[in-house]
């Protein structure tokens, strides 16, 4: 599977990201701080982006010593380092995308963080904003959770964009049937599953699922 990764300049968890099992073939991007991540782990970026205003220079010097491709962009940009990296990463068409350091203290980029789900979603591609207690994406039409695979006990379901109608859940705590999650409600959050396999379908609207951990 063709997977592009992305560190972003929030918060890392390096003992999280470390326990991530990236493949020689994943395409790492690192977004201006994210960069701090890699060389912590010592993780050979592909290529790195950023207008840089958070980056040490040292730490740039060696990575472009080492001829890893950067791409420079002035402060006052209309993208985010995260938005911009996403762009990058699109371009190759991966199967799925991870966002790493897509979230923390700075709630303006962690929501613009989890709106940006919304691009590879519409272009057919995967994508997943992770942390060390949480891992979301956004899904239109259908969407499965293995048990064995589920990366948190709580499974939150919210509507992006607006309402989300013609919900149904199988496999979980609290099934629903051709269920309206209405903008603003709290219908969908902290669900388990039941069964090995839960299945989510939704006919109208966009939901993001969430994952998390306590």
């Amino acid at each position: 599977m063709s997977r592009a990764i992305i560190l972003s300049g929030g918060e890392i968890d390096t003992g999280f990201l470390k326990k991530q099992a990236f493949g020689r073939e994943d395409r790492i991007i690192c977004a201006d701080r994210g960069l701090f991540a890699a060389d912590r782990l010592s993780l050979a970026p592909d290529l790195i982006v950023g207008d840089f205003d958070s980056v040490d220079p040292a730490v740039m010097a060696k990575y472009k010593e080492a001829g890893v491709k950067i791409l420079s962009f002035p402060p006052e940009k209309d993208d985010t380092d995260t938005e911009l990296a996403l762009h990058m990463a699109m371009e190759k068409a991966p199967e799925e995308i991870w966002i790493y350091g897509g979230s923390g203290t700075r709630l303006d980029h962690t929501l613009a963080n989890i709106g940006l789900l919304k691009q590879p979603m519409e272009r057919g591609i995967r994508a997943y904003l992770c942390d060390e207690r949480n891992r979301i994406c956004m899904i239109r039409g259908s969407y499965s959770i293995k048990k064995a695979e589920q990366f948190g006990t709580y499974i939150s379901l919210l509507p992006f964009g607006g309402d989300a109608k013609g919900v149904t859940l199988r496999g979980f705590q609290y099934p629903l049937e051709n269920a309206v999650i209405a903008a603003g409600s709290s219908l969908g959050v902290s669900n388990e599953l039941i069964s090995e396999e839960g299945i989510i379908e939704v006919k109208e609207g966009i939901l993001l699922v969430m994952e998390s951990r306590d």
